[in-house]
């Protein structure tokens, strides 16, 4: 039986006198022992295609789809856990543009606060991502209220702009699902 050294490198010269030169081509390792192979990269980028639920909104810039459930109101946990059935989680903004997309859907909706996939169940002093567990590092926007570990959205007013807001994750309340693309 051949080596796997004897197979891949006969492969990987092949693809490299192919592709060489090729715009947007670069080396990258497939983890068997120094083998590399020549993949797109940059501006030849492979997306997976994803069978969206109805009534999510692909936002292909954001790399994620959207659901506003905005005529449902659930307590945080139970909001997370169907977001889940959807195939996707509570929605984690974690950088001003998908601060602003969601902004945006909130305030068209006429909601005045959302649950989002961001909590600090375990401490209180640090926020982390619903999906892994990860801290979330620095919000997109100061974090208002005192009362609650859940991370939501709250417009005071049809004027106001919206706010990250502390909720309790024992409230009800409408929340916003993401299915990453």
């Amino acid at each position: 039986m051949p080596s796997v050294a004897a197979v891949t490198i006969p492969l990987q010269l092949a693809c490299q006198f192919l592709l060489s030169g090729q715009p947007g081509y670069n080396n990258i390792s497939l983890g068997l022992s120094n083998a590399t192979a020549t993949v797109p990269t940059g501006p030849y980028q492979y997306h997976r295609q994803v069978n969206l639920p109805p009534r999510y909104e692909s936002n292909q810039q954001l790399g994620v789809a959207y659901k506003n459930y905005n005529d449902v109101q659930l307590h945080w946990d139970d909001a997370r856990k169907r977001c889940i059935s959807d195939g996707g989680r509570l929605a984690i903004i974690d950088t001003p543009e998908k601060f602003r997309a969601v902004e945006h859907m909130v305030s068209s909706s006429g909601m005045s606060e959302t649950f989002l996939g961001i909590h600090s169940l375990f401490n209180s002093n640090e926020w982390v991502r619903v999906d892994n567990g990860s801290p979330v590092g620095r919000l997109p926007a100061a974090v208002e209220g005192s009362f609650g570990n859940c991370l939501g959205l709250r417009r005071f007013s049809s004027f106001s702009s919206v706010t990250f807001n502390r909720v309790s994750c024992t409230s009800s309340g409408r929340f916003i699902c993401e299915i990453p693309l």
